[in-house]
């Protein structure tokens, strides 16, 4: 059976007329063919991943999807999957993109193992050590329902390294059943099944749609989907996962109704408290309002690694991988569910909700789980005496104790509290069968209150400094005799002035609240200070009083339970602080899209003692820690050995604001043996929206793509860096001059005084306008290389896509060559008339770059066109093919080089100045070596030009060029190199040192040495004579261009067959650098007469 791969057509094919759609099927023809023979030709080359599923033997498999993610190294592959039965069954695909799905399906199939054959698109193996991830979802395993895992070396979906064994490439799935399977769905047969679910619509944004049976996603005005299994993660294991468990695999199941869509959509983590009766596109509940309106930025969710999922059939079930956002849940962050993210302007797809009347259509979730070493217990408010619950409310201005109550309240108003309530577990720490030991280690605890009656107050709880008796405490006492410090508490003096609980809004009826509590658990545990309980009460109070059950209700469900994740220490010495603890290129500044840190595990204990968690916790403008901004829970971690660094790990909680703030970290590592180390140094970071490294001492151009407002340089970057030196050009004058502040549009150069990695960044906003036009200065004083230099910059951010030169930019009375970027000893160029190029420049200029272009005339100007906006203009047609070649000839001395310069014929260039002419731009050290072609002879266009393109001579004919070698710094020997382009092999190449009469004959050798040192100028003189006859399109070299030569491009494309660098040459109409389809079609077009040549 055959699966047809994704077929993406790139920009330029989309540029052919379906006038030509014979030949295009003649040519899929070919490549049908070449597909068929591909099969074979996988598993006489390929490397192949063997998975091992469970009950091995007797495998009853229906159905098979795989997703292969190209980590490093690989783009485009040939995937077969290897069924290890008699006779073989194949099936195969060709991968066009990292995530790509092959989807494989079997009637019936019996077997030990399963093997994924693959192979690079040229044939080759992949390298040892290339990162490939993969991801199974089978369907029929066994006896077991459809569930959907992959498993890589013990992990579910992890990345595994390819091996070399002989000639094959492989990498082993060994399985392991997971300890526990759960599912979650509304009104399921799991009693912590409850679902919360509702859609924010753009069209209706003031609109609840929590009890919507439908949820819309996508659409124009575009809606999103909040989904949530608030009660997932808890002590039972028969019921929910324990915290702390290893999430094998999760994956969240909704269903379409009849309106589907093509697009992508994909899933993501709340990490924002909102509510099924309350939240709206504007607002997360009744008062809270979204960070930006629909809940789609950082401010309200994390989104990690996305799998998309591709809604195109009606009344069926579509699978969403969540398991890293489960994962994050079990680790300890709080559980506000998943978000159903999608592109903006896509048409819109309907699921079921968990109000749908069918239990089968409701939204459901799987979840394959490790049990967690140590221990989850749960106390129930006083039903055992490790469970001793002590609660009452506090009301205002009265004497009334309420210790016997079945609630407690927290009504509040804006001129103050009416009521606080205050509860305590006094009795869960000890050395008894169910309590828990002092100096335990604790990893998660959490309180749960459920609500009385629906509420839109905040609520907060302060962890009690002094003692109280449950049977007398009152608002004004907090036993007989022994009063608050002020009536109805105070911080310090009855509770401490900060909180390290996030705050919770209780506005479902009977609803359960978690309170995470671990940092006054943990001090309990540790005895760094008495426990006495917490203070609980509403932030802002509007009267809306909100009552939750005390440990006196008779309906014993509804009382306060509190959960504690834990573990006893055996190490004996705990783990010192994690040393090196710090950001990307060791910066205190950090892009907001990067936000990751890492460290070095440190510890004495005895041997094999290994961190495998590790917490990161961040405070915002508080380095005391006292108000927490997010914990990150305890994830794991490697194992570490002691003395190794960690992973870059992510931070993953709502995004840290890129104003003034400044931003705290520490973290810590827990052991295999369960002792907690000390918390690292702490780190002070400051987050910002753009970010450049310098990694090397020097002038580097700026790359900053962000409108830094009136923001002054000193204020950004003094304290990057002892000295900051930037420098911008004015073209009028023609000098380098220091700005105070950054002018948008304006490119800069800037001073690292180190060799260390130094990172520059700032806070500012993006320029999000659809076009930017730069105007360019142009002073005319008759210099044509001297007159009209602007250094300019990109404005975009665009999440690291670059921009086209020759598709999103307009230019105005401006060359068609930019130059960037500069290292130190030369620029990289690229020119859009001919695709030419130096020193590996290119077409795509970086989000924010600076760069060079070179204005020519009056109202000059750089017009840039958004890729998210647009359209931009038209891109120009391609250029005929025509016969043309280019030679870079380079030159050394030490440690500086040019290689960047290039001589070149084209038939349509001309004698004298043409856009394939490329100038020379002036060094910005003071010493250097380079060679250019110095034309005085060309009038208004004299100058100095590093690419010199002649007209294509007739056989027998000859052209020639001087080429100066100029250098002020030549450390006594000068190196000239040249590679004789393969299309003029049998060409005769000379040339001769105009100092000494040296001749060369440039095809006996590739280099000339000659002695020089300090400043040096010398003039070379390179004539080459055309012999033998060049026919474009002859891809097989026997004379002519035919329908053969197409199809030879076309098995080339494909790595069918190896073409020689002559070949290639001659095969390469549309000048792309690259040989396959495109090529193919132009030599047909040719043969019918629809191109100019034969």
């Amino acid at each position: 059976m055959e699966i047809a791969g994704t077929d993406r057509a790139n920009d330029r094919g989309r540029r052919y007329s379906m006038k030509h759609a014979g030949l295009i099927i003649f040519l899929i023809t070919v490549l049908s063919l070449m597909a068929t023979s591909r099969v074979s030709a996988a598993a006489d080359n390929g490397g192949y991943i063997e998975f091992y599923p469970p009950g091995s033997g007797n495998v009853q498999c229906v159905g098979v999807d795989l997703r292969v993610n190209y980590v490093s190294n690989c783009t485009k592959t040939w995937v077969a999957w290897h069924m290890e039965i008699a006779p073989s069954v194949w099936v195969w695909s060709e991968m066009e993109s990292t995530n790509e799905i092959i989807n494989i399906g079997f009637s019936e199939c019996t077997a030990d193992a399963f093997r994924v054959w693959f192979e690079r698109q040229d044939g080759s193996q992949p390298a040892e050590g290339w990162l490939y991830e993969f991801t199974f979802s089978e369907v029929g395993v066994g006896d077991v329902s459809p569930r959907s895992h992959g498993d890589a070396n013990g992990e579910w979906i992890n990345g595994a390294r390819c091996y070399d064994d002989d000639d094959m490439t492989y990498a082993i799935f060994d399985y392991t059943l997971p300890d526990g399977y759960l599912e979650f769905h509304q009104s399921g047969s799991n009693p912590y099944s409850e679902t919360r679910d509702t859609y924010l619509d753009e069209g209706n944004n003031s609109n609840n749609f929590g009890g919507s049976v439908i949820l819309k996603c996508g659409g124009n005005p575009i809606s999103y989907d909040l989904i949530s299994f608030p009660y997932i993660i808890g002590a039972c294991s028969s019921y929910t996962i324990p915290f702390g468990s290893k999430i094998r695999n999760a994956v969240l199941h909704l269903k379409t109704t009849t309106v589907t869509c093509g697009d992508p959509f994909w899933a993501a983590r709340i990490v924002t408290e909102w509510s099924e009766d309350y939240a709206t596109y504007l607002k997360a509940n009744a008062r809270q309002f979204w960070g930006e309106p629909g809940a789609e930025e950082e401010d309200d969710v994390y989104f990690g690694e996305e799998y998309e999922v591709w809604p195109v059939a009606p009344n069926t079930s579509y699978h969403f991988q969540v398991t890293e956002i489960v994962q994050a849940w079990a680790d300890g962050q709080p559980n506000y569910g998943f978000f159903i993210d999608v592109d903006d302007d896509c048409d819109p797809v309907e699921w079921h909700s968990s109000e749908a009347t069918t239990e089968a259509d409701r939204p459901f979730l799987e979840v394959w789980f490790d049990l967690p070493d140590g221990t989850n217990i749960s106390y129930l408010a006083d039903m055992t005496s490790e469970a001793a619950c002590s609660a009452s409310c506090l009301q205002v201005d009265v004497g009334t104790n309420y210790g016997d109550v079945p609630w407690l309240n927290t009504t509040g108003s804006g001129l103050g509290h009416t009521w606080k309530s205050v509860i305590q577990w006094s009795n869960f720490i000890g050395g008894g069968a169910n309590q828990i030991p002092p100096n335990s280690t604790i990893y998660m605890a959490r309180q749960s209150l459920i609500a009385q009656n629906d509420s839109i107050d905040e609520q907060v709880m302060h962890r009690l400094v002094v003692d109280w008796y449950e049977m007398e405490v009152s608002w004004w006492n907090r036993y007989a005799g022994m009063g608050w410090s002020v009536w109805g508490l105070r911080s310090p003096d009855d509770f401490v002035g900060y909180t390290l609980i996030p705050s919770f809004t209780p506005d479902i009826i009977t609803a359960k609240y978690y309170q995470f509590v671990t940092d006054d658990v943990r001090g309990w545990v540790k005895e760094d200070f008495p426990n006495f309980g917490w203070v609980l009460y509403a932030e802002d109070g509007t009267n809306d009083g909100a009552v939750f059950y005390s440990d006196d209700e008779s309906v014993t469900a509804y009382r306060p339970s509190l959960m504690v994740y834990w573990a006893t220490p055996t190490g004996g010495t705990p783990p010192g602080p994690p040393t090196s603890f710090t950001a990307p290129y060791g910066s205190h500044e950090v892009h907001w899209d990067y936000m990751e840190f890492q460290s070095v595990y440190n510890d004495d204990g005895p041997g094999g003692v290994q961190a495998v968690r590790y917490r990161m916790q961040v405070s915002e403008d508080d380095p005391t820690f006292k108000d927490l901004f997010w914990d990150s829970g305890v994830p794991f971690v490697g194992p570490l050995n002691p003395g190794e660094s960690s992973d870059w790990l992510d931070y993953t909680g709502t995004a840290m604001c890129t104003e003034e703030n400044t931003y705290y970290l520490r973290m810590r590592y827990y052991t295999n043996l369960h002792d907690e180390g000390e918390w690292s140094n702490t780190l002070e970071v400051h987050i910002v929206d753009s970010l450049q490294p310098l990694n090397r001492k020097g002038y580097h151009l700026m790359e900053l793509p962000v409108d830094t407002e009136a923001r002054t340089v000193d204020y950004m970057f003094g304290d990057n860096l002892p000295s900051v030196y930037l420098y911008g050009y004015n073209e009028a004058s023609r000098s380098y001059y220091q700005p105070t502040t950054l002018e948008l549009g304006k490119g800069y150069f800037i001073w690292s005084p180190t060799d260390s990695v130094v990172a520059l960044g700032t806070p500012a906003e993006d320029y999000e306008n659809e076009t930017f036009t730069i105007p360019l200065s142009w002073t005319d004083t008759g210099q044509f290389d001297n007159d009209g230099w602007n250094l300019v910059r990109t404005p975009f951010y665009l999440e690291e896509e670059p921009l086209n030169w020759g598709f999103h930019f307009e230019l105005q009375n401006c060359a068609t060559t930019y130059y960037r970027s500069w290292n130190g000893n030369e620029y990289a160029w690229f020119n859009s008339y001919d695709d030419s190029f130096g020193n590996g420049g290119d077409e795509w200029i970086p989000e924010g770059a600076s760069f060079w272009v070179h204005a020519n005339g009056s109202n000059a100007f750089v017009r840039i066109y958004h890729p998210w906006y647009g359209p931009p203009p038209a891109p120009r047609p391609l250029p005929p093919p025509m016969m043309k070649w280019r030679m870079p000839v380079t030159v050394k001395t030490g440690t500086y080089r040019d290689t960047s310069t290039y001589l070149a014929v084209r038939e349509s260039a001309g004698v004298q100045h043409d856009s394939t002419d490329v100038l020379e731009i002036s060094p910005l050290s003071t010493y250097y070596i380079r060679i250019f072609f110095d034309h005085a002879d060309w009038g208004y266009y004299s100058g100095k030009y590093t690419q010199d393109t002649r007209p294509f001579p007739a056989e027998g004919e000859s052209v020639s060029w001087t080429a100066t070698v100029e250098a002020t710094g030549a450390d006594g020997t000068v190196e000239l190199g040249w590679e004789i382009p393969a299309a003029a092999a049998d060409w005769e190449f000379v040339m001769r040192d105009e100092t000494n009469g040296i001749f060369v004959d440039l095809r006996k050798t590739n280099n000339y040495s000659y002695p020089a040192s300090g400043s040096d100028v010398r003039d070379f003189t390179i004539t080459v004579t055309r012999r033998g006859e060049i026919v474009l399109g002859d891809a097989d070299l026997d004379g002519e261009a035919t329908t053969a030569d197409a199809v030879l491009c076309c098995r080339a494309e494909h790595g069918l067959e190896t073409l020689s660098p002559r070949q290639r040459s001659v095969s390469d109409l549309d000048g792309d650098g690259s040989i396959g389809v495109l090529d193919a079609l132009l030599i047909l077009r040719r043969l019918r007469g629809h191109l100019p040549g034969k």
